[in-house]
C-alpha cells in the first residue's frame, strides 16, 4: 500500500510544472544580494577602520607609558644617587664627630680623658645614682709633678 501513495505523489509532481524565476526577478535578487553584501562590506570596514584606530590608541599609549616609564627610572637614578651622597657626608660627617669627641674628651699628648671628659662622666653617675645611694670622689692633682 505504501508503495502505491509513492507511486500517487510521484505522479502528481510530474504533473507539476517546476517553478522558474523569470529574468526580472532573478535580477532583483542579485541586486538585493549585492546591496546585502556591501552593507556587510561597509560594516566590516568600520569595524576594521575602529579597530585600527584603536590600536594607534594603543601604540600611542605604550609610547606614553614608556616615556613616563623612563622619566621615572630616571628620576628614581636620581634619587638613589642622592641617597648615596647622603650616606656618605653622613659617614664623613660620623667620622668628623668621633674626632671631634676624640679631640674635646682626650688630651693631645697622652691620649687619656681631660678634665672635661672627667667632669662629665661624673655629672652622668651623679644623674645615675638613686636618691638612696652615696658615692665617694678621690681627686688627685698631679700638676707640677715633676718639680
Amino acid at each position: 500500500m505504501q508503495e502505491k501513495n509513492n507511486k500517487v505523489i510521484d505522479k502528481e509532481n510530474n504533473d507539476k510544472k517546476p517553478f522558474v524565476l523569470s529574468d526580472k526577478w532573478k535580477a532583483v535578487i542579485l541586486a538585493f544580494v549585492l546591496v546585502v553584501l556591501i552593507i556587510c562590506l561597509v560594516v566590516i570596514m568600520k569595524n576594521y577602520s575602529r579597530r585600527i584606530d584603536v590600536q594607534k590608541n594603543v601604540v600611542k599609549s605604550n609610547k606614553q607609558l614608556e616615556e613616563n616609564l623612563s622619566d621615572a627610572n630616571d628620576e628614581l637614578d636620581s634619587i638613589k644617587q642622592e641617597r648615596d651622597s647622603l650616606r656618605e657626608k653622613y659617614e664623613e660627617l660620623k667620622k668628623l664627630k668621633d674626632k671631634l669627641y676624640i679631640v674635646a674628651y682626650n688630651d693631645r699628648l697622652t691620649n687619656l680623658p681631660n678634665r672635661h671628659a672627667l667632669t662629665e662622666m661624673i655629672d652622668n653617675t651623679i644623674a645615675t645614682l638613686r636618691k638612696d645611694e652615696k658615692f665617694v670622689l678621690v681627686h688627685i692633682d698631679l700638676d707640677d709633678l715633676d718639680d
